[in-house]
């Protein structure tokens, strides 16, 4: 009879454990879908802390700078963008048979050299630059910006120069011949990208990389200037009457630390019917004010305003400003700063999610 007993307690014993753990279990599993339902009917405050929460979006891949594509359906038989300063005057659009659409050169062998307007964007410390290529000759450069700047092919393979400069304000060359064999007749997607951060530059062919250099960190691109950034150059065709380049995009990868400020933090919270735009900032050398704009899709953005900037400060410096005009979905906030010795420095987006459930509606009644 004891051992029977024994056996019954026992079993009721693992019975309760058992229950226990199903509980527990159960438990876990409702706190981690809350966990994931709350994440996405979240708004200003869980998104707006950090770019990273955004998967697959422009900011991870880079500020997009300039994006040209041409399709019969766009272009209207216009070549022109807005960033374009001249392009060939024989160019046209044209669709090949193998698929490939894009800018032709025309049959007169003149090269397209399409130059772009002069910007600050262009003149970033690290590049993100892009096209595809209908290859039908032996030698050509993709991107070119006088000295330098080079990036093409030639009968070798690819051709990489580019200059960098480091913190200590030395200025070298990085330069290379790439063994990388493009076909006639071939379609191409290349890719040159330089992160100044870290100082590494990269090639990719059809989205594999094939190169890649370790400079050190906080190096930046170095451009003469008044020298503009030429896409196409020597490219022409050979005379054949067919695409040859198409989707070029050029975005930014960021700046490398040696700022004239340390930013510790910023942040964008919805408050009523207003967004709270704030930094912090640890350090400040000749800022003279801070700049916050606005996107909804990171390529065109109009001004919040400005807030007047410490000037020389070694010590936390907090700042804030207030959109006054929230709009629903995402919208995409950037700081910049100015100071006495660099014209103008962007520093990295946030992002900004509301519904259109918390903005509190205007009284628009009157007496």
């Amino acid at each position: 009879m004891k051992l029977r007993n024994r056996q019954r307690q026992n079993l009721r014993t693992k019975q309760i454990v058992r229950y226990v753990s199903y509980f527990t279990l159960a438990i876990g599993l409702i706190r981690i879908t809350a966990m994931g339902i709350n994440y996405l009917l979240s708004t200003s405050t869980s998104h707006a802390k950090t770019v990273n929460l955004l998967q697959e979006d422009a900011i991870n891949s880079g500020e997009t700078i300039i994006q040209l594509h041409w399709d019969n359906a766009s272009i209207e038989n216009k070549l022109l963008f807005d960033q374009i300063l001249s392009i060939s005057k024989d160019a046209y659009f044209k669709e090949n048979k193998n698929g490939f659409s894009g800018i032709a050169a025309g049959s007169k062998g003149k090269d397209l050299d399409i130059v772009l307007k002069q910007t600050d964007l262009l003149n970033e410390d690290g590049l993100d630059l892009s096209l595809d290529l209908s290859k039908q000759e032996e030698d050509g450069y993709f991107f070119s910006r006088g000295s330098s700047f080079q990036f093409g092919f030639d009968k070798k393979g690819i051709v990489i120069r580019y200059e960098l400069t480091a913190a200590n304000g030395k200025s070298y060359f990085i330069e290379n011949n790439i063994e990388c064999e493009l076909i006639n007749n071939k379609n191409y997607n290349c890719r040159f990208l330089y992160t100044s951060q870290t100082g590494k530059g990269e090639v990719f062919i059809n989205k594999i990389l094939i190169w890649s250099n370790q400079a050190a960190p906080n190096c930046r691109l170095t451009w003469k200037d008044k020298t503009n950034l030429v896409i196409g150059k020597n490219i022409n065709g050979n005379g054949k009457d067919l695409a040859l380049l198409n989707n070029i995009v050029i975005k930014k990868t960021g700046k490398s630390n040696t700022s004239p400020m340390d930013l510790l933090g910023f942040t964008a919270d919805l408050k009523g019917n207003e967004v709270e735009i704030q930094w912090y900032t640890a350090k400040e050398n000749g800022t003279d004010y801070f700049k916050i704009e606005k996107s909804f899709d990171t390529k065109e953005y109009q001004e919040v305003g400005r807030v007047k900037a410490a000037g020389i400060s070694s010590g936390l410096k907090t700042y804030t400003l207030k959109d006054s005009n929230p709009n629903t979905g995402i919208s995409y906030y950037r700081i910049a700063l100015n100071n006495n010795t660099n014209k103008s420095i962007w520093l990295p987006v946030i992002a900004l999610k509301i519904k259109p459930e918390l903005l509190i509606p205007k009284n628009t009644s009157s007496n």
